[in-house]
């Protein structure tokens, strides 16, 4: 994938009105992720 075609992309997403829910979606995973590894890491008894 060039430069151009990534630039092609990123406009698409922003006149598709799709990029807010796309940028929430990824926000939730990596949120999801984070909770999950501290609650593992609770578990663990490494964090407290």
């Amino acid at each position: 994938m060039t430069r151009n075609d990534t630039m092609k992309f990123l406009y698409w997403l922003r006149s598709s009105g799709m990029w807010p829910r796309l940028v929430l979606a990824v926000g939730n995973i990596v949120f999801a992720g984070l909770c999950l590894c501290a609650a593992y890491a609770i578990h663990r008894g490494q964090l407290l």
